[in-house]
């Protein structure tokens, strides 16, 4: 629900900042980059990644978006993560907001929050339901 899979990126500083992030980590570029005007502009980047503790971490682990922006989560560890909302795999709650499925070592998804209300929206990670963050959506 709402989530994409591929790169449009825009000229805004939170895009400018993912296309650096993803040079920066040396992401593969095997999708192709085009320049879009559409209606939804990336406003925040989420990168899944380890502590130095070695756990699996989302940062920033709080964003703050309007209802309708774009986020885009890329995944800089060496496993497979979700971004679901919920307080973990027990809650019944669980992906039925947002799931973005299955994001691939080293790969990315951009998510739409078309479907959020303003509130206060907790995700994790399904492979690592430790792993945890909050999306606040705005007017």
């Amino acid at each position: 629900m709402g989530a994409r899979r591929g790169l449009k990126p825009i000229f805004l500083m939170g895009t400018l900042m993912a296309i650096s992030t993803i040079l920066i980590l040396d992401l593969p570029l095997s999708k192709e980059l085009s320049f879009a005007t559409g209606p939804t502009p990336i406003v925040a980047v989420i990168t899944i990644s380890k502590d130095a503790q070695g756990n699996t971490v989302y940062s920033p682990q709080s964003v703050t978006i309007k209802t309708g922006e774009e986020i885009l989560i890329l995944n800089n560890d060496t496993t497979s993560h979700t971004f679901t909302n919920g307080m973990g795999p027990d809650d019944q709650l669980s992906g039925k907001l947002f799931d973005t499925g299955t994001i691939d070592p080293r790969g990315f998804v951009e998510y739409v929050a078309s479907n959020l209300q303003p509130g206060t929206y907790p995700f994790f990670s399904m492979s690592d339901p430790a792993a945890k963050g909050e999306l606040i959506v705005t007017n």
